[in-house]
């Protein structure tokens, strides 16, 4: 009997990327007042990996929200002409603060961004330049600043202890910051510093699509030096918006947070996946810029837009039906597995009466706990509260002692049978490589057999009390 569908809790990732959708496309017709570039914008957007990655529209993680209330934040600015309107300004503190309360790092990215804005516009006021402007630019970075920061303060205050455990002893002072840095290949200041420009052009990019929009920008770019040689000139359809100030705050917008994100020692390939929107929006306006360029010397700079709008919404269409099939495939054998085991450990479960679920196993792997809850749930309808015990999710070293009297406390014990090599990465593996045989005939004193389940070419045991 199968309960709620994953569709249940992925309904709130898909309500967010609607609802970006629409602040993109108003917000882009109303910069290049063509409802063309809107779609062009979506196309672009299908066209990326973001969408299907880990973190991405079908998993069900914080990420993919925050990379929807992020764009919606820029797409809140871009309106507010840069801070130049006040109501959008307040939009945008608005935006800024939904997302800082779910996703507590990206305050660091807009308390910076806002920031450098600041000494940007204020300097071009100690320079005399559009100073009634840039002055009302500056008051509208404060008034947004203030609300924000007013608004924040007590949210971060009340989650001080989550926060410190997280991101100061988790990223900082703990050794999972070198765990999760060797994890991603990061041995040194030179892989340290590439990690997430390379890790955002592969994983949320991907190369053919990069291939595209560069190969479009270079033969616009080419159209806008010929036409710029043509005498015969006519009067077009011209925005009347400042495309220097926007692709400025923009590049601000990619720039900030992957600085952030390259100071903190502890990596993930997911979260670069934030400064995508900053990114396509930049794109779009560059694509924009060169169409009013063209468009000035010849009427079929309209016919060109309509088929590079319409091959990228084709592109994008193709990239959504090939990942989905994609995904289909992964559900083989392994899956079948996988989903067998947590199927027997949650029966096992409530046969018992247990509601509360400690489990531990003698490897880090993901798939063998975080997976159980929400896939018994799915399957079921039945809520198991999983906490780890040994092992699994553990990165610190542990004493025979402790693991032992772990393992006794834990009601499901996970072993990996098929002589197992420790990774070199994970400082728990080295320290537990010698008892491993120990734990085992521990769990066989103290345990049963439930069953064995071969996953990845390892063969567990699983040992239920």
């Amino acid at each position: 009997m199968f309960g709620a569908s994953r569709l249940t809790a992925l309904s709130l990732n898909f309500f967010y990327f609607a609802l970006l959708q629409v602040f993109l496309f108003q917000t882009i017709k109303k910069i290049t007042n063509r409802y063309l570039f809107g779609f062009l914008l979506i196309g672009i957007l299908l066209s990326t990996r973001s969408f299907f990655i880990l973190g991405g529209a079908y998993d069900f993680r914080i990420d993919f929200m925050a990379l929807c209330l992020f764009g919606m934040f820029v797409s809140s600015i871009l309106n507010s002409n840069i801070f130049l309107n006040k109501k959008w300004a307040l939009i945008s503190a608005a935006m800024a603060f939904f997302l800082i309360t779910i996703r507590f790092i990206t305050a660091s990215y807009i308390g910076c961004i806002a920031l450098v804005m600041f000494f940007y516009y204020g300097g071009l006021c100690l320079l005399q330049r559009n100073v009634h402007e840039n002055r009302q630019r500056v008051m509208n970075i404060v008034l947004f600043s203030v609300i924000v920061m007013l608004c924040v303060a007590p949210i971060l205050w009340w989650h001080r202890d989550l926060i410190y455990s997280y991101y100061v002893v988790g990223h900082y002072t703990s050794m999972e910051k070198l765990m999760r840095a060797r994890e991603a290949g990061v041995i040194n200041f030179y892989t340290n510093l590439i990690y997430y420009p390379v890790t955002f052009y592969r994983e949320h990019l991907g190369g053919r699509t990069v291939a595209k929009i560069v190969s479009v920008l270079i033969f616009l770019a080419m159209s806008c030096l010929v036409s710029s040689f043509m005498k015969n000139k006519q009067a077009g359809l011209k925005s009347n918006w400042n495309y220097q100030n926007t692709f400025i705050f923009l590049s601000v917008c990619m720039v900030v947070p992957i600085i952030i994100l390259t100071l903190d020692q502890s990596k993930s390939p997911i979260v670069p996946g934030i400064i995508l929107i900053p990114f396509i929006l930049f794109i779009t306006l560059s694509i924009g810029f060169f169409y009013e360029k063209i468009f000035l010397v010849t009427a079929k700079a309209n016919e060109l837009m309509m088929v590079i709008t319409l091959f990228f919404l084709i592109n994008g269409l193709n990239n959504y039906l090939s990942h989905t099939s994609s995904h289909s495939r992964l559900y083989d054998q392994r899956m079948v597995v996988v989903t067998t085991m947590i199927n027997d450990i949650g029966n096992y479960a409530v046969k018992v009466g247990w509601q509360n679920v400690s489990i531990s196993a003698d490897q880090i792997a993901d798939y063998l706990i975080y997976p159980v809850a929400p896939l018994y749930y799915e399957m079921h309808h039945v809520l198991l509260n999983v906490s780890p015990g040994l092992g699994a999710t553990e990165v610190n070293p542990e004493t025979k002692e402790r693991a032992i009297e772990k393992l006794k406390k834990s009601h499901f014990f996970i072993a990996n049978i098929s002589g197992y090599v420790p990774n070199k990465i994970y400082p728990f593996e080295i320290s537990i490589a010698n008892d491993r045989a120990f734990l085992r005939e521990v769990a066989n004193k103290l345990f049963r057999v439930l069953g064995k389940y071969r996953i990845n070419g390892n063969l567990y045991i699983i040992y239920p009390k």
